[in-house]
């Protein structure tokens, strides 16, 4: 679950924004009170830091240098500018800031869902590459030794995302979805014959999303991964 914060000094789009069915359709992001002053927007970054900042440029004064000011607060947030301007330097001078997008006004609903989406995909990358590198490693070994230990394996996988994510089901499913297919890839680029025997899909996340219980995760990997150990053996080609 991500939390988005939207911060409208010039209070024109925050409303339109509250009003998208987006907020209502989408389990995975949660839209707290907008922020129009910047006393409010640095208590909210020094207190509960949002996931997401949606910053919107007064159109009047469109000038970046306010918010220029203010990059040093947004460490570790990913940012989504809200300008007028789609002048060249101005999109540029938003990227070269670090922002993780910049999207012209009037807004779309349409819009700003695929801009949150790309976030998504980013979102829990870095850890399932790092934290859980060790991990999957240990699952992919015994898998190519003939299997035996997987539910054992990624029981603990799991607990270990759900201990490392507070229990919130929406991040830990999300996280464990990208796991599972990281998985599946570096099983691949491993074994490449294996891709003849597995479906791709029983290791990519489903269209949509659908909250399951963590005992779901469990056994839906289980179950995948014990195919794999089983067209091991199978074919003995260890």
């Amino acid at each position: 679950m991500q939390y988005v914060t939207i911060y409208d000094p010039p209070r024109k789009v925050s409303k339109q924004i509250s009003d998208f069915q987006l907020w209502s359709i989408r389990q995975d992001y949660i839209l707290t009170e907008a922020i129009y002053d910047k006393s409010a927007l640095i208590d909210a970054m020094n207190q509960k830091r949002p996931d997401i900042l949606l910053y919107v440029l007064d159109s009047e004064s469109p000038s970046m240098d306010n918010f220029f000011e203010d990059m040093d607060m947004f460490t570790g947030i990913k940012v989504i500018l809200l300008g007028s301007d789609k002048s060249y330097e101005t999109v540029r001078k938003a990227f070269v800031s670090g922002v993780f997008d910049y999207l012209i006004q009037p807004l779309s609903m349409q819009e700003l869902e695929k801009s949150l989406s790309r976030v998504n995909d980013l979102f829990g990358t870095n850890y399932v590459i790092n934290d859980l590198h060790l991990s999957i490693n240990a699952l992919i070994d015994n898998i190519f030794l003939g299997g035996g230990q997987e539910e054992l394996i990624v029981q603990k996988i799991i607990q270990k995302i759900y201990d490392d994510r507070k229990n919130d089901p929406i991040s830990c499913q999300i996280i464990a979805d990208k796991a599972k297919n990281h998985a599946y890839r570096i099983m691949i680029d491993r074994k490449p014959w294996l891709e003849k025997f597995l479906y791709i899909k029983d290791f990519t996340p489903k269209f949509g999303f659908s909250l399951v219980s963590r005992e779901e995760i469990i056994d839906d990997w289980v179950e995948s991964f014990s195919k794999a150990s089983q067209m091991v053996l199978k074919y003995q080609m260890f």
